[in-house]
Parts: structure tokens; sequence; C-alpha cells
């Protein structure tokens, strides 16, 4: 087998705790994707990861701000006008957000067997995890909401349990932790849960591309700054209520995942 990372790098990423962005849900995705990947694309993937896709679903987060990875620090978002159409650009400088990011990132992973493995490696890494970003509700940015590009993160502060926090942080981690508490800390007994409650829809949902796949995460996703306003006051009740944008996001990320990767390692 081909080993890329060091041992240190490896431990680093599995024991880290669950601190980033929306770090529990990536897992469930990576685990989703993983029960539906193939035989033959599990064979192949090893053949670049020392260790299971769930293991590095936080990768990304762990060193978006490291040398020479902050370039990669818009590919976790995506943004989308006022007409619901992903922008794809966010950056003076051209560099795209997730979406053309993610769509350079499969075009290469289909290329693997004449890729560098290290570029393989890396892009593994990435999909992955941006995959998930893609889905995920608090990254979803709206050219046409307060805050504009500089201020994305804190410009919607409520209040959760009495404490002021940002909009985009809760729906980062409690969205999916303060759900379903009884399966949190069973990552396998919660995925499975996710996957049979939304696994009818799985062939539906995996079909696609980022730009399709933004688009439609920018019309399910939009109705959160409905929900709620800044400054309004609430607990865990919330995110069950709305819990089913979490879960749906989360099982379309799994599937998705899946099939990019095994459109690229199955053959």
């Amino acid at each position: 087998m081909k080993r890329i990372l060091t041992l240190a790098i490896a431990l680093t990423i599995l024991f880290s705790q669950d601190v980033f962005a929306w770090g529990y849900a990536h897992k469930l995705i990576a685990a989703i994707a993983e029960k539906h990947l193939t035989e033959r694309t599990q064979k192949n993937i090893d053949l670049y990861l020392d260790h299971s896709i769930v293991d590095y679903a936080e990768w990304m987060d762990v060193y978006r701000n490291g040398t020479p990875y902050e370039i990669s620090t818009w590919w976790h978002m995506i943004t989308v006008d006022e007409n619901g159409e992903p922008c794809g650009t966010t950056r003076s400088n051209g560099d795209g957000d997730g979406i053309p990011q993610m769509e350079r990132i499969i075009k290469e992973l289909n290329d693997w067997r004449n890729q560098p493995d290290s570029l393989v490696n890396l892009n593994l890494k990435w999909a992955i995890h941006m995959v998930g970003d893609n889905h995920c509700p608090a990254h979803v940015f709206f050219n046409d909401l307060p805050g504009g590009p500089q201020n994305r993160y804190n410009w919607f502060r409520v209040n959760y349990k009495g404490q002021k926090k940002a909009y985009h942080g809760l729906w980062d981690v409690q969205s999916t932790t303060d759900i379903n508490t009884d399966l949190v800390k069973d990552l396998y007994a919660y995925r499975d849960y996710i996957d049979n409650k939304y696994g009818a829809n799985k062939e539906a949902w995996e079909k696609g591309d980022p730009w399709s796949w933004g688009r439609e995460s920018g019309k399910a996703c939009r109705p959160m700054y409905e929900w709620a306003k800044p400054g309004d006051s609430f607990d865990e009740s919330f995110f069950e209520e709305h819990k089913d944008l979490t879960e749906t996001q989360i099982a379309k990320a799994g599937y998705r995942l899946a099939r990019v990767l095994n459109d690229a390692f199955g053959k």
C-alpha cells in the first residue's frame, strides 16, 4: 500500500475533538458514504489513506490555517445570489468557492490513476470534507443578506440557552448534536438512523453535480433566515423543530460523497 501520512498526523486526526465547524455532521456524512462504498472503491481508496474516510472527515478544518492550505479557506462554503444561483467565485483573485473547487477535485479524482500519489491523497481528504460543507446550512451564504464577505459569521447573533451565540455557529454544531441526543454518543447508530430514515431517496439524491447541489442547498437553507431573527432567544427545541433540514442535508451529502468516490475509484 502507498502510505502518505506520518503517524503523527494520523493520530492528530484520530484524536481531535469535535470543535470544528459541523464536525460531528462531517463524521456522520463520511460514515454514511463509507457504508455505501463498493468493495472495489474501498480497496482503491485504501491505497491512499491509512485510515477510514471517517477519520479524515475533519482533516480540512484541522489544517485550513496552516501552510500551504490557507488557500482552501473559501472552499468550505458556497455563495448564492439573490436569484438563488450559486456564484462560484467569492474572492477577488478569482479563486472559486466550494462549488468550482469541488468540480475540479472530482475531475482530478476521476483521473486518479494518472495523478501523483500525493495529489490523490490530498484530493480525497478535500472531497471527504467539502461535499459535507457544500450541504451545511451555515455554509451557504446569501449575497443579499447583511454581513457581506467580511462579516458572514457574526452579523446574526442570538441568545441560545441564555448565551449570546452566532447563528452560523449554532447551525454548525448544535443543529446536529442537540437533536437525537440519545444517538450522539454512537456515531454508527446515528448513521444507521439517518440512512434508514432517508435511504429510500438515495438514488434520486445522489444525482447531479456540485452546481445543482449548491442550487438545491440554497433553496433548502434559505428559510432558516425566516425561522429566527437577530436577537431572538431559543433553546434546543428550535433545532428539534427544524431537524429535517439538518438530517436531509446530512443524508444528501453522505449519498453524494459515496457516489463521487464510487464513480472515481469503483472502475
